[in-house]
């Protein structure tokens, strides 16, 4: 069934943007902050929240209503404007306008976590739902493997582009230069001359920022994915249910035996 495999790629994405929200927004605030890695992971706590109230009023919801589908195109539009709005972010410190922006993307991620399970569940039969749950959670993780993956690459990638011009207008905070290239946030307040350490830390702010416009595309993507999830009633008999009561049978003839 097409929800199947829609919802199979739809949780590939959920899972690559949630995967790289997880690990990019703590080293983001790292790096506007000067943050330990626990106060940067405290400091996600809107993030956490929204995914956490979302996840739990949609399963509700379409428990009460039995509707999944505009669940899916709400969360999927709140992660594209979420990582729109997160990649308009600047290196200055707003923690206010910053934690509106990842609660709008947990509010996203919250909302696409039990659709998208429960309408691939109810197009296959009983017997294939484990099967079904498990390719589904498997797919969001391997979505996050691969978007762990690929966002490191393209982060490293967008800050060595500028690492050369960077070392070449200041030599002599080279060595901390090529540290920070090396994803070590920290050390960005560890420069000592201001001019100097607000031009890394744009470069390497930036470098999260072209990370969190992938994830806008990828997001909207996804939205594009469900509007071609059909829906299915909650209430209606699973498919082979369906062939049971819609197919009659007949008794095989009764044979007699006659004993001598």
């Amino acid at each position: 069934h097409r929800n199947v495999w829609l919802n199979i790629v739809g949780a590939m994405i959920t899972g690559t943007v949630m995967y790289v929200g997880i690990f990019y927004i703590p080293v983001l605030f790292t790096a506007i902050y000067n943050s330990s890695p626990t106060q940067a992971g405290l400091l996600t706590w809107p993030w956490m929240v929204s995914v956490i109230i979302a996840s739990v009023s949609s399963g509700i919801a379409i428990s009460a209503y039995g509707i999944y589908r505009p669940f899916l195109w709400a969360g999927s539009s709140l992660l594209t404007l979420g990582f729109g709005l997160m990649y308009s972010l600047s290196p200055d410190p707003n923690f206010p306008k910053q934690a509106i922006y990842i609660a709008i993307v947990g509010i996203g991620i919250g909302l696409r976590l039990p659709p998208a399970t429960i309408s691939a569940q109810a197009a296959v039969s009983h017997h294939e739902l484990a099967s079904t749950t498990a390719l589904i959670n498997f797919s969001r993780s391997l979505g996050g493997i691969l978007g762990l993956s690929m966002s490191k690459a393209i982060q490293s990638s967008s800050f060595n582009s500028h690492k050369a011009s960077l070392i070449a207008e200041f030599p002599l905070f080279t060595d901390t230069i090529t540290s920070i290239a090396k994803g070590n946030a920290q050390l960005i307040f560890d420069i000592s001359d201001l001019a100097v350490q607000r031009a890394v830390k744009k470069k390497f702010v930036d470098s999260i920022l072209i990370v969190f416009l992938i994830c806008c595309i990828i997001s909207f993507a996804g939205f594009i994915f469900s509007i071609f999830i059909q829906h299915i009633d909650l209430d209606a008999p699973p498919p082979e249910d369906t062939e049971l009561v819609s197919t009659p049978h007949t008794s095989p003839p009764s044979s007699s035996m006659k004993f001598a």
